[in-house]
């Protein structure tokens, strides 16, 4: 991983400790292999449907009051680059 400066102007480190923090929070709330998806998206994980990301945001805001990060950040480090794959469930159709 590049430890220069991000395009933002913050320190690379300050991002990568602030991914590892936000991953470390979304792990806490166990996300599960789902067994209908196994051999087809054997790395995804789930959440449960009572679970919103905005509610973990404020979990983690209310855990954390030192290292804060925006909705946006969180929703986007949680999306794609933290849990990679960990997914809210969804209807099958």
């Amino acid at each position: 991983m590049y430890l220069g400066k991000c395009q933002n102007g913050f320190n690379s480190v300050y991002v990568y400790l602030l991914w590892y923090i936000i991953r470390q929070h979304v792990l806490r709330y166990h996300p599960q292999v789902s067994h209908y998806r196994r051999e087809h998206a054997p790395n995804r994980r789930y959440l449960p449907n009572d679970l919103t990301v905005c509610s973990m945001h404020d979990n983690y805001l209310e855990e954390f009051p030192d290292k804060p990060c925006s909705y946006e950040t969180y929703n986007y480090m949680f999306s794609g680059t933290v849990t990679s794959g960990c997914v809210k469930y969804s209807w099958d159709i």
